[in-house]
């Protein structure tokens, strides 16, 4: 069975690499589980970052491993690591992200807020790590790398941000253009239409329909045969009102009553104030309207009602 506590460090030791027992307040062992806090904090961000971004702290997490082993081994020999190299990847994401010269206040994303942390731990890292240097316990370009340590984390943060918002903006983008594609189309409006046919069938009555987009342009009409002309032009028109105002007109031909909010615009020769106008909603998101005329206002509306449970299911 694998053993996670071994009681040797009850007395407040611990070994080196070599096996070299010191206190847990050895200088190598303060810098050590301060870089352990940098990976740990690093973790949190690899878990949440954007795929590039990710594969840059995992990068620098096997790095740092390399370099704790290194501190481990209690000499002051040379190291793995390279304060050039950290160099090198800061000008390269300098060159590629936009940077500004001013304080940055972590929160903005998950990623770049947990990146931040790390950056404060590796800062914390340097102030320990003098110690070590001072007492010969690692050499002059470990320590170094130490120093270069919160910058390029620094980048990577802000790096992380620029990511992270260029991934919610394809996302948004994305699903925009999927609602135009697979949403209220051509194809699915006639749907709707079809579907406020059969209603008007099972009721009797001939009605013209209409369905209009989230800009209250027309995608689709019908006119069933026996239709009252007047009712041609009424269905579009109660189709654009519930975009216009962003509700049912039978909602709207509450609010132009005398006395109420709304009074007057039943004046306004585009629109209409009575029932048979129902907007589309994907969510919260008004997405177009359906407009109905042929009945009387009840028969109108229910022909709309049966169009937007089509919508909705």
């Amino acid at each position: 069975m694998v053993r996670i506590y071994t009681k040797r460090g009850d007395l407040g030791e611990t070994s080196l690499y070599d096996g070299t027992k010191v206190r847990k307040d050895d200088p190598r062992i303060i810098l050590n589980g301060t870089l352990d806090e940098v990976t740990s904090a690093l973790g949190i961000a690899q878990s949440k970052a954007p795929s590039k971004v990710s594969n840059w702290i995992a990068e620098l997490q096997a790095e740092l491993i390399e370099v704790m082993a290194y501190i481990a081994r209690g000499k002051a020999d040379k190291g793995r690591v390279s304060s050039t190299e950290l160099e090198r990847r800061i000008d390269h994401l300098i060159s590629e992200y936009p940077f500004y010269n001013k304080f940055v206040l972590p929160g903005d994303d998950e990623t770049s807020a947990a990146l931040h942390l790390a950056r404060a731990f590796a800062r914390r890292a340097e102030r320990v790590g003098l110690k070590s240097l001072e007492s010969n316990l690692i050499d002059g370009e470990a320590y170094r790398y130490l120093n270069r340590l919160s910058d390029y984390i620094y980048v990577l943060a802000v790096s992380a941000y620029w990511e992270s918002a260029i991934r919610k903006i394809t996302k948004l983008v994305v699903t925009k253009m999927n609602k135009d594609i697979s949403g209220l189309d051509a194809q699915r409006a006639r749907e709707l239409i079809n579907e406020g046919r059969r209603k008007a069938q099972e009721i009797g009555v001939p009605m013209a329909m209409a369905v209009c987009d989230s800009y209250g342009f027309l995608i689709a009409f019908e006119r069933m045969e026996g239709v009252l002309q007047v009712s041609l032009g009424l269905a579009p028109k109660k189709a654009s009102t519930a975009i216009k105002l962003k509700m049912s007109t039978e909602a709207l031909s509450r609010l132009v009553q005398p006395g109420k909010d709304l009074y007057g615009l039943q004046n306004d020769p585009e629109l209409v104030v009575f029932g048979g106008g129902l907007l589309l909603k994907d969510g919260a998101e008004i997405v177009g309207a359906v407009g109905v005329s042929g009945g009387s206002v009840e028969q109108d509306v229910s022909v709309a009602e049966a169009m937007v449970r089509a919508w909705e299911r």
